[in-house]
């Protein structure tokens, strides 16, 4: 038994590791390229989804980072930073399982969507995001840097930063959220339960 347990031990950590290795290269090239594309969503992952017309902000940090998510304790993250940000035509998404709960009605699962009023900006700051999957059409980075960090962590040794940067048509895959301040105009929470057929209740 404890030969078992040792053998998954190490088998953790190699995951662990190689999904961390994975997430530094993976942003290392996704925000050093002139477009932002990445696989999306990351399935086996969870997380809760954001997408926006555009966003745009001031004093962008990037590292790397192992954080919770809905599918593992550990998951090799980027940890986004922005100091001041603009966000149009916001729609944050979670979709929640319902696993069999509501099948005897036909309901599938159920999606919390929260937006502000039609045509309003979302503004906030001092932000700062735990991503495991993002993409854009189009990209803009003003004074884009990356160096390395000394630490015993291979995680933590990335960091990318710009002075101003703006996405087109964003879409992130979102496990952590906090804002120093964040102001939504016509905030309106939906619950919307999906039907096995397709149909939806709720959407309104």
């Amino acid at each position: 038994m404890t030969n078992l347990l040792n053998i998954n031990k190490r088998r953790f950590r190699f995951i662990s590791m190689a999904a961390s290795i994975g997430f530094v290269l993976f942003f290392f090239f996704l925000f050093l390229t002139s477009s932002v594309f990445a696989a999306f969503p990351i399935a086996g992952v969870g997380g809760f989804v954001i997408e926006a017309s555009r966003i745009t902000g001031n004093n962008l940090q990037i590292t790397t980072e192992l954080g919770s998510t809905e599918m593992h304790e550990n998951w090799g993250q980027a940890r986004i930073e922005l100091g001041q940000a603009n966000i149009m035509g916001l729609k944050l998404t979670k979709k929640v399982n319902l696993n069999g709960a509501l099948s005897q009605y036909g309901i599938k699962d159920m999606e919390i969507v929260i937006t502000p009023a039609s045509g309003a900006t979302v503004a906030g700051n001092n932000l700062r995001l735990g991503v495991t999957g993002l993409t854009a059409s189009s990209s803009d980075f003003r004074n884009l840097h990356a160096d390395e960090r000394s630490s015993t962590k291979p995680i933590d040794r990335l960091r990318i930063t710009a002075t101003q940067l703006a996405l087109d048509n964003p879409k992130l895959n979102v496990h952590a959220m906090a804002a120093g301040n964040i102001a939504i105009p016509g905030l309106k929470v939906k619950f919307i339960f999906n039907k096995y057929d397709g149909t939806t209740i709720g959407d309104f």
